[in-house]
């Protein structure tokens, strides 16, 4: 029974950020006096992506200790969503370089190679650690570039952005310190302490609060550039 209330909350939030995703990439077609960063674009799609495809694979999952390929494949767009959300965050302070781009890019390689030797050799907290770890360094480095932007440029959605960011930095390390605390291994779902399955689904909340004030960050900067254009032509 748990199995599938588990897959349902991340089916919950992955229609949630489809259809965030859905109207807003409508918006900005339809704009011809400003043009987003793609890279927030990518993070939002790759991200639903990731969402459903880990929902299936709770579904399936038997082992724990060893899952199917396709949280493999969940977890490396997972990666690729927080890549291009810090990507858009760095772009914010300096353009992203072609050089940046290409490593960020070819660097899902290893990760994918890494995450699958621990899928198949590893343990379910030995994987989630390895999450954890390129999480907190992601979420450190976007507090950091957006406290950058901020001191030039004020914005209340990026403060919203940077609030729900801050607060999946601390339940990423809550989820850390959860299993650190584990006697036992996980081997079952039904074995995942309820303290953890609260504190994921708070960050898929947090992380969902962040891709809401991302797209009203630049739903703002549009409704600036349609107003600016508009004292032009008058």
């Amino acid at each position: 029974m748990l199995r599938p209330l588990i897959a349902l909350y991340f089916f919950i939030f992955g229609t949630i950020q489809l259809g965030l995703s859905l109207a807003l990439l409508h918006k900005y077609q339809t704009s011809n006096h400003f043009k987003p960063s793609s890279y927030w674009m990518i993070s939002l799609v790759t991200n639903v992506a990731a969402l459903f495809a880990f929902g299936y694979g709770v579904l399936s999952v038997k082992d724990v200790g060893r899952p199917e390929f396709n949280f493999t494949i969940a977890n490396t767009l997972f990666y690729m969503a927080a890549l291009a959300q810090w990507l858009f965050c760095k772009y914010l302070n300096q353009p992203i370089s072609k050089r940046l781009d290409f490593v960020s890019k070819i660097s899902v390689i290893p990760f994918f190679i890494i995450f699958e030797l621990l899928r198949q050799y590893g343990t379910f907290e030995l994987r989630t650690f390895y999450m954890m770890g390129i999480a907190f360094v992601m979420f450190t480095s976007q507090l950091y570039e957006l406290q950058i932007y901020k001191r030039k440029h004020p914005s209340s959605q990026l403060t919203y952005m940077q609030i729900a960011t801050g607060i999946e930095l601390l339940l990423c390390i809550g989820r850390a310190v959860i299993l650190a605390l584990q006697v036992s291994a996980i081997q079952r779902v039904d074995q995942l302490p309820q303290l953890l399955i609260f504190v994921t689904i708070a960050q898929m909340v947090a992380n969902t609060l962040a891709y809401v004030a991302m797209g009203g960050y630049w739903t703002e900067k549009m409704a600036i550039s349609r107003d600016s254009a508009l004292d032009q032509i008058s």
